[in-house]
């Protein structure tokens, strides 16, 4: 049951992906929101401890936090791209 609850999300991520369109986003949304992929692969993920995705969240805040200040980190679970979305206080951070 989980392997095929696994691939019915990734094929729902792919097709979410694919499909992407900035202009989908509420206005000025585009601009403060950077989509990150390739941060680790399913097999990593699937070998390591619970806090696995806990650490990869705060890694991924402090790094971007260079960049500038950060509303939210998520980080899609599963994600068979190693996909996750910064969103940055402002636009200007988010093009840095």
């Amino acid at each position: 049951d989980a392997q095929i609850a696994r691939k019915k999300q990734r094929r729902l991520e792919q097709k979410a992906l694919a499909e992407w369109d900035d202009s989908q986003l509420p206005a000025g949304a585009s601009a403060t929101i950077v989509v990150l992929l390739g941060l680790f692969d399913t097999s990593e993920a699937d070998c390591a401890d619970a806090a696995f995705y806990s650490n990869l969240r705060e890694d991924v805040r402090v790094e971007c936090g260079k960049a500038g200040a950060i509303e939210k980190v998520t980080i899609f679970e599963g994600s068979e791209q190693g996909a996750a979305a910064v969103r940055f206080k402002s636009g200007d951070d988010a093009q840095r």
